[in-house]
């Protein structure tokens, strides 16, 4: 693996703790323990879907969100 390819892998797996924790620290949900390839795949879709360019983004939003009672997430809130 050459020298940037490693770091751009070093960088994504800081992301990738930091973003779980702040999933589990705001909403209670631990996917600490899923597959990286799992979660390289479902952060790249929600990076998508919530239309950001980066997982630190990502992360902001999901900490700027809060989970309405029927289980979705929402900005703003839902009623």
């Amino acid at each position: 693996m050459n020298d940037s390819r490693h770091e751009e892998e070093a960088a994504f797996h800081i992301e990738l703790k930091l973003i779980l924790e702040a999933i589990y620290l705001r909403y209670q949900d631990d996917f600490r323990h899923y597959s990286v390839s799992s979660l390289r795949r479902r952060l790249a879709q929600a990076v998508h879907d919530f239309g950001v360019p980066t997982l630190s983004q990502l992360q902001e939003r999901i900490c700027a969100t809060r989970r309405c009672s029927r289980g979705c997430s929402s900005t703003p809130p839902c009623r």
